[in-house]
């Protein structure tokens, strides 16, 4: 993330503006109102004058009381405007006499802490390309104002992206009637035997814990029929008790695809979908399903291990989207959005 660093000051009152540092030079004064003060009725001898570099050249003349001694303004605007300047038409849709607003909000101890405040000023002005955190630095983003932070995005499927009744009612009764068909089919395949190794793995865990379904898997050396009848028997089970395993999972996705490709299935998606997936493609960020390897996505510790397994630098760079609270939960208190 680039931090771009501003001074926010009020001139008289009613004019916000947002300089940045570097721009110092291009200034001789600063002016500042008193904190307590009726700016409508504010006067030039009310104001505090400073100079570029912060020195305070003229305080207003405390007032007699009740009125309270005159303290420079903390300047907490809500947000900033510019315009008639040079520079605004390096960004996209606005010309020199086109007025620039900007959201500032307040930081916080955490980045991923910044995610309600941000997601409330982006809401106020959605026009806006940015988003200014005080004492922080600045979000810049494009078209798309989940560029601001976000590298890549993980989509849960199941009632996220796709009903919960064509996952329910379709894909896991095809999966559960094609488990023969696929594995008599692909047996030896290098896919294949990587999904049955998985498997074995998985019963032969499931098998020391007394998992009810679990029997055992023949060696390898057995014949074919009776390996895919004990593989078949598990993953029955498994698919009835609707456990999230990844060796299920795998094999899943990989029966899933097939009845894809022979068109078999047809997918259905919320009309949303198709527009946010264009959007963050164009936008550069990489888009990812639910991990398969994730074990129990209501675990914070879990989207630690996904944000590893995606490459990047902090877990508040990855969207997670899904339509499990408790998953959300976790995935925020990790650090993600």
């Amino acid at each position: 993330m680039y931090a771009v660093y501003f001074n926010i000051v009020k001139i008289q009152g009613k004019l916000l503006i947002g300089i940045p540092y570097s721009w110092y030079s291009l200034f001789q004064y600063l002016f500042l109102p008193p904190l307590g003060v009726q700016k409508e009725r504010m006067v030039a001898e009310d104001m505090y004058v400073m100079s570029a570099d912060g020195k305070v050249l003229s305080a207003p003349v405390a007032k007699p009381w009740p009125n309270k001694p005159p303290k420079c303004s903390d300047c907490a605007p809500l947000f900033m405007k510019i315009s008639h300047m040079e520079m605004i038409k390096g960004i996209k849709g606005h010309g020199f006499r086109d007025e620039l607003v900007i959201p500032i909000i307040e930081n916080t101890p955490y980045e991923y802490e910044l995610t309600d405040s941000l997601s409330e000023a982006i809401s106020a002005y959605p026009k806006a390309t940015a988003v200014l955190v005080r004492n922080h630095g600045i979000y810049v983003w494009g078209d798309s104002w989940i560029n601001a932070k976000t590298q890549c995005t993980v989509l849960d499927i199941e009632g996220t992206t796709t009903p919960i009744s064509f996952v329910t009612d379709v894909m896991f009764p095809y999966a559960r009637d094609n488990v023969r068909k696929h594995l008599t089919s692909t047996l030896d395949s290098e896919e294949t035997k990587e999904d049955i190794k998985l498997l074995r793995a998985q019963i032969d865990d499931d098998l020391r814990n007394g998992i009810s379904g679990a029997v055992p898997v023949p060696p390898s050396e057995a014949s074919k029929e009776e390996v895919i009848n004990a593989l078949v028997a598990n993953v029955e089970s498994m698919i009835k008790a609707d456990r999230k395993i990844t060796s299920l999972k795998q094999l899943q996705g990989h029966i899933w695809r097939t009845g894809f490709e022979k068109k078999e299935l047809q997918g259905i998606v919320f009309d949303d979908v198709p527009e946010a997936l264009k959007n963050w493609h164009d936008s550069g960020i990489k888009v990812f399903p639910g991990q398969t390897r994730v074990k129990n996505k209501r675990e914070t510790r879990s989207y630690s291990e996904i944000s590893q397994s995606l490459g990047v630098d902090s877990p508040s760079q990855i969207l997670f989207i899904t339509d499990v609270f408790q998953e959300a939960v976790a995935a925020k208190n990790a650090g993600n959005d």
